[in-house]
C-alpha cells in the first residue's frame, strides 16, 4: 500500500513538470498561423563594440590608410559613431601618376558650405621635396594642400588648392589633375589622379616613390558643424608640413 502511494505521487509530480512546458500552458501561446510561440523574455544580445566597419579598397596595394574615432582632431563632441564618419584610402603610384582612392562612410552628406572645409570633403597633403628639405614645417615648392568637395555626379567636384597660411592659391596646383566622385550606399567614393608631369609647372619637381603625405576628412552636417579626421592626428597640417607622414610606394 505504501509503495503504491509513492508511485502515484511520483506520477503526479512528473505530470505537473511535463505540463508546465507543454503546448497550451501559461508559458506558451498559439499565434495566428497555428504555431506555438513562447512568452519567455528573449535574452539581451551582447553589445557590439564600437569598431568602424570600413570597406576594403581593391586592389589592396600601395599605402592603405584607415580613419576612425581615434583620428578625430576636431568636433569630438559632434561625433556619433562609425556611421557618422569613417574612411579608408588607398595611395598608389605608377609611371604616369599618383592616385588616391577614398571611400568615406558618412550618414549625412552636406556639400553647400561657404568654404571647401565647411563641406563634406577630403583633404590631401603632399610634400614631394628633395629628401634634404622634406619634412620641414614651411610650405614651399613641392608642398601643397588640396581639398576636394565631391559633386557625386550631380555637381562638378570642387577643388581648392592651398599652400600653407597664405590661403587659397593657384600657384601650387598640379596641372591636369582629375577627380571623380560618386555616391555609395553608405557615403561617397572619390578618386584623385595627379599626373607626375603635372607637378613641374608650379613645383619644379617630378615626385619619386618616397614622399610625405597626409589625408583628412571633413564631416559637416551644416555650415557650422564640423568633424575632422586626420591621419597624422594633428590639426595643424594646413600650416605645418612637418606633421605629414613619410610614405614609400616602392614596395
Amino acid at each position: 500500500m505504501k509503495m503504491t502511494a509513492i508511485l502515484s505521487l511520483t506520477v503526479v509530480c512528473c505530470a505537473v513538470v511535463f505540463l508546465a512546458g507543454c503546448p497550451g500552458t501559461d508559458n506558451d501561446k498559439i499565434n495566428n498561423k497555428g504555431d506555438l510561440t513562447s512568452k519567455a523574455t528573449p535574452k539581451t544580445p551582447a553589445k557590439i563594440p564600437d569598431v568602424p566597419k570600413v570597406p576594403v579598397v581593391a586592389p589592396a596595394q600601395g599605402v592603405v590608410v584607415t580613419l576612425g574615432k581615434a583620428d578625430l582632431v576636431l568636433g569630438e563632441d559632434e561625433y556619433s559613431g562609425p556611421a557618422d564618419c569613417t574612411t579608408v584610402a588607398n595611395l598608389t603610384i605608377d609611371d604616369k601618376a599618383i592616385t588616391v582612392t577614398v571611400l568615406v562612410t558618412d550618414d549625412k552628406i552636406y556639400t553647400k558650405g561657404d568654404a571647401a572645409y565647411k563641406s563634406d570633403s577630403v583633404e590631401l597633403y603632399f610634400d614631394v621635396r628633395a629628401k634634404k628639405d622634406r619634412g620641414e614645417a614651411i610650405y614651399d615648392d613641392g608642398v601643397f594642400q588640396l581639398i576636394v568637395v565631391p559633386g557625386m555626379g550631380k555637381d562638378n567636384d570642387l577643388l581648392s588648392w592651398h599652400q600653407g597660411e597664405g590661403g587659397e592659391s593657384a600657384y601650387c596646383e598640379v596641372e591636369k589633375v582629375t577627380t571623380k566622385s560618386e555616391a555609395t550606399a553608405t557615403g561617397y567614393k572619390l578618386v584623385v589622379t595627379l599626373p607626375l608631369e603635372g607637378f613641374k609647372a608650379n613645383h619644379s619637381i617630378v615626385p619619386g616613390k618616397k614622399f610625405n603625405f597626409n589625408i583628412g576628412v571633413n564631416d559637416c552636417d551644416g555650415n557650422d558643424t564640423r568633424t575632422q579626421l586626420m591621419w597624422s592626428r594633428d590639426s595643424d597640417s594646413w600650416s605645418d608640413a612637418s606633421v605629414f607622414k613619410p610614405v614609400d610606394l616602392s614596395k
